[in-house]
């Protein structure tokens, strides 16, 4: 199974298995943050082991943000939100969540494998927070600045920059919407 783009459906996944589980107003930052009214709820994180000309396994990593103390803000550099500030309860059963969301990321990743990104797209570009906002990405050696244009069919970001479109896969590139 190829990767790329595993992470874009992934989210979607994830969107799909909150939506279920009552918040219906998740939206995607490229290429894998699910954000609520701009503060991250939720992350993904996607590890690939093995040869690059062999067999491999893929490790899908899933953060949602249950139940933070008030005292983790100062140590998080983002806007965040939990679970239970946006339901409005004390408690919210893990295990309830986990049945949802794990219902919906185990269909997405068998599509996935079968057909790639394509069936995710429609739903990415649905969601997508990004597309049409002033951006700044981080690369290793430079920081690129331009409007975000959406994703191409294999789940790249397309920026316009001040020279032109450009495209970005994800790997050594940190995304920030500009205020």
């Amino acid at each position: 199974m190829a990767h790329g783009g595993l992470s874009l459906a992934t989210g979607v996944a994830i969107v799909h298995g909150l939506g279920a589980f009552g918040i219906g107003t998740a939206g995607l930052k490229w290429p894998n943050d699910v954000l609520v009214d701009g503060a991250k709820l939720a992350g993904i994180l996607i590890d690939v082991v093995g040869e690059s000309t062999g067999p491999c396994a893929v490790i899908v990593g899933v953060g949602i943000n249950v139940a933070m103390p008030q005292g983790a803000a100062v140590e998080i550099d983002q806007d965040w939100v939990d679970l239970c500030t946006l339901t409005g309860r004390e408690q919210v059963s893990r295990n309830r969540l986990a049945a949802v969301v794990l219902d919906r990321l185990v269909a997405a990743i068998v599509a996935f494998e079968h057909s790639g990104l394509q069936p995710f797209l429609e739903d990415w570009r649905r969601h997508d927070l990004v597309r049409d906002r002033q951006v700044s990405l981080q690369l290793p050696n430079e920081v690129i600045r331009g409007r975000a244009r959406g994703i191409d069919a294999g789940g790249a970001l397309l920026v316009d920059t001040a020279t032109g479109r450009r495209r970005f896969a994800s790997g050594e590139v940190s995304l920030r919407i500009a205020p």
